[in-house]
């Protein structure tokens, strides 16, 4: 139905209210459904349109746990060793690697000098030896250690030890054989000396002449070693003296190796002085 008064059209439904009328109250819903300023707002009842209208700051956000990191603090005993020294010294891979993956020096010197590379070496921890040249260690693979440390490297700790998996890793990776102690010896010096006092399996004698041979070879080229002496078998290992004879600190002692039944014979520390192990018998 149509109206028209003093120029102004009036449209009436058909139940007799009119636009004006729908538009009032449409606007009445509206204005009910707008949230007020502090009102509580339900994220589920938004629509697409909703969440678009937000700003990017205002969108929710997944929770995320923080929490601080610490920082490692290199902590020393009386020997200057840090915690990455004795884990190397322990043969503690997984806190050598926790450690390295902390931020741990890798090439960091004890009050006498010698590096962690020295004390797995000199220990015999292939593994760890592995790690460390693969962290940063191989830097310092030819190092002599400090004025203490008689100019021994760790290719010197690893063959007078006779570590021959460890030498064969280190010469694998790089170490200079030419390289001599203050006291003028080559690896392969240090090498026969530890089979003197050795008592191998057939196995450990091929393995010894194998590395020995290596050795010999790249000594030769340097000009170094001029003769090819043949190698030491067991007939030539020097027996341990009597008991009596303790006080001259030469003594031999026997350790149960863990990689076999047989035994190896390594001097002690009191003789053992030019040789890297001697720094680690008494500790």
């Amino acid at each position: 139905m149509h109206f028209y008064c003093l120029g102004i059209h009036i449209q009436f439904d058909d139940d007799g209210s009119s636009d004006t009328e729908s538009e009032t109250d449409s606007a009445a819903v509206n204005e009910e459904n707008t949230p007020e300023l502090g009102d509580d707002v339900c994220l589920d009842d938004l629509t697409d349109s909703d969440m678009s209208d937000l700003d990017e700051t205002e969108k929710p956000r997944p929770h995320r746990a923080t929490r601080g990191v610490r920082a490692l603090t290199i902590k020393r005993n009386n020997k200057g060793e840090t915690q990455l020294h004795q884990a190397c010294i322990a043969g503690n891979i997984e806190l050598v690697r926790r450690l390295l993956d902390q931020g741990h020096v890798v090439n960091v010197r004890d009050h006498a000098g010698w590096i962690p590379l020295h004390e797995a070496s000199n220990h015999g921890f292939r593994d760890i030896v592995e790690l460390l040249l693969d962290r940063g260690a191989a830097v310092a693979i030819n190092d002599k250690g400090g004025i203490s440390c008689d100019g021994i490297t760790p290719l010197y700790d690893a063959c007078s030890n006779g570590f021959l998996d460890v030498v064969e890793l280190l010469l694998d990776r790089g170490a200079d054989t030419a390289i001599k102690t203050d006291f003028g010896e080559t690896c392969l010096n240090g090498l026969d000396k530890w089979r003197r006092s050795a008592i191998l399996t057939d196995g450990e004698q091929a393995h010894y002449e194998e590395i020995r041979s290596r050795l010999l070879a790249t000594l030769s080229k340097t000009g170094i070693c001029r003769k090819s002496a043949a190698p030491l078998t067991n007939a030539q290992v020097e027996s341990a003296p009597d008991a009596e004879s303790d006080g001259e600190d030469t003594t031999l002692v026997e350790e149960e190796l863990h990689s076999g039944d047989r035994k190896r014979i390594s001097l002690n520390r009191s003789e053992n002085k030019k040789v890297g192990k001697v720094r680690h018998m008494s500790l």
